[in-house]
Parts: structure tokens; sequence; C-alpha cells
């Protein structure tokens, strides 16, 4: 069973109630919604290890003048127009030692890519807009194939969920990706033993390397 913080601000113009209470019903989660502050968020984290954080709220970027140059300052809004900023969510993940995050939130990449340099191992990201009586949907998707068949693999489940339209991505750590190379380095040396690789594994390593790993890979499993 996966253990999820669903965090899910209230907003008048969210519904999240078809998406927490599908989550709810098939994994142990820990649900953090109408007023949520930053300080509800630390003190949950500080005191509960999760496998995900999942955010069902507003989201952005807001571009600011400095000097010549104009820097993105992403954000994940919670109550009263009170901001996370990324490293704030970066906290929060080394805190409740979370490997993954999910954000069910428009326009969230920015986010994601500080994150998988700051302590998060997979995130699941909104590229564009995301509409509301939809986003429950891929987040239910998501979460029942991390669970039925793609064996916790985020990669694989993300893959299974997503509908190729665009309106979600996925990105993962430089640090898990090095090592699943240093992984397929070796087991290319190792061509003749005994060990295999899972479909599951294979999964992860096609979406994440190059053409030249896949053919290798092909070698090896034969």
């Amino acid at each position: 069973m996966i253990r999820i913080l669903l965090v899910a601000p209230d907003h008048a113009d969210l519904n999240v109630v078809p998406e927490i209470r599908y989550i709810t019903g098939k994994h142990k989660t820990t649900v953090l919604n109408g007023q949520v502050t930053i300080d509800d968020l630390y003190v949950t984290c500080r005191y509960n290890d999760f496998d995900v954080i999942h955010f069902a709220s507003h989201a952005g970027v807001d571009q600011i003048q400095v000097g010549d140059e104009l820097k993105n300052n992403a954000y994940v809004e919670l109550s009263d127009g009170k901001r996370l900023t990324p490293d704030d969510v970066a906290q929060l993940v080394r805190m409740s030692r979370a490997s993954t995050v999910f954000f069910n939130a428009c326009t969230t990449g920015v986010m994601a890519l500080y994150l998988v340099r700051h302590g998060a191992t997979h995130v699941v990201y909104g590229n564009v807009d995301v509409i509301d009586r939809n986003a429950w949907k891929f987040a239910a998707a998501f979460y029942d194939a991390l669970v039925n068949g793609a064996n916790k693999n985020v990669a694989a489940a993300f893959m299974v969920a997503d509908s190729g339209d665009g309106t979600y991505g996925w990105v993962v750590s430089p640090v898990h990706y090095q090592q699943l190379v240093d992984a397929n380095a070796y087991m290319a040396a190792k061509r003749k033993s005994t060990w295999t690789l899972s479909k599951w594994q294979l999964v992860l390593l096609l979406a994440t390397t190059g053409f030249s790993v896949i053919t290798s890979l092909l070698a090896l499993v034969r």
C-alpha cells in the first residue's frame, strides 16, 4: 500500500472531492484539506514518513526581473493566498522521506525540475493548465497502476496512466538516472550471468535512457 500525503487546500473554483475520495479509498492516505497552512505541512512531514506527497491545488510561475534577466518563481498555493516555494516543498520531501511528488496542478514543470535536484526521485507534474473536472482521472489511473502491476514503479505507472496529450509530465532525479546507467553498464559486463531484468525495470530504463542503452538491454535479456 502506498503512503500518501494528500494536500488539497480549499479553493472556490476547484472540486477536489472526487480526487480525495478515490485516493483515500485505495491507499493509506493522510489528508490536509480545508484551511491548510505551511505549519500544518511541516508538522505532518516532521512526524510521518510518506512515499508520495500529492498536491491538488493551484500553482504557477511568476516572472520577476532581476537585473537584466527574468527569474522564474514557481509556487503552489495553500489557503488564504499563502504559497509554497520550491525550497519549501523540497524540505517537506526530505523531512518525510518521500521519493515522489505529484502535482495535480497547472504549469508545475519549473517546480518539478527543481525538486529532482533537491531531494525528490520522481516528480509528476502538470505541463499546461489542468482542466479541473478531469484532473482526478489521471491521478486515479496513476495510483491504480502504481500498485496493480507496476510494483511501485513510478515511471511505469506514469506511462500506463498518461494519455499522451501533453497535459502531464514526469521527471527523474539525475542521481537516480545515473544509478540506472551504472546498473546497466554493470549488467552489460555480466552478460553471461543468470541475473535478469524484470519487465518494469526494463520499462523504467526505456523511459530514461537512449537508444544505445535499449539495444544493450535487448541483447541482455535474450
